[in-house]
């Protein structure tokens, strides 16, 4: 995937198949039927209890 006009590659997951307590860590496409998530780098996704997809910025140096 292009993100800023740089390739990165990155891992590709069906949402059907994300349980409570999954994390992910960006750069990730998340697919479903009505919609795709991408999760950029420097984000992490985490599934809570009840199946909502939770993004958070990294706290890294300064970005």
């Amino acid at each position: 995937v292009f993100i800023d006009q740089q390739p990165h590659i990155c891992q590709v997951y069906r949402r059907s198949a994300l349980a409570a307590g999954a994390a992910l860590s960006g750069p990730a496409i998340v697919e479903q039927a009505g919609s795709t998530t991408l999760l950029l780098p420097h984000y992490t996704a985490k599934v809570d209890p009840i199946g909502n997809l939770v993004i958070v910025l990294e706290a890294n140096d300064g970005h």
